[in-house]
């Protein structure tokens, strides 16, 4: 079942890719604010995150197939979403961004 989000703003606090190559874009999103735009499991999801090399604008990035994904609580403050190559590590933002 495909999960829609409010847009709730993140901050991608890590990326473990499961081969332990680091890529740059795993690096850049490192850190990155971002909100979900669709997550659903057995299905590329899709993030749009602000990337520090075109500060303000926020980039597409889509994952690979999602294997699974589930939020610490009910409030959502970390979502994990493992892909069937990385794992990414998503952490609320406490202040609304405009």
């Amino acid at each position: 079942m495909e999960v829609g989000f409010v847009k709730d703003y993140y901050i991608i606090k890590k990326v473990e890719p499961k081969n332990n190559e680091l890529r740059d874009i795993h690096e850049d999103m490192i850190g990155s604010r971002c909100y979900i735009v669709c997550l659903d499991t057995g299905k590329r999801a899709v993030l749009k995150c602000d990337m520090p090399y075109d500060p303000g604008k926020f980039h597409t990035v889509t994952t690979s197939i999602v294997e699974s994904w589930w939020a610490n609580d009910a409030t959502g403050s970390v979502v994990t979403i493992e892909t069937m190559n990385t794992v990414y590590v998503l952490e609320a933002l406490k202040e609304k961004i405009m």
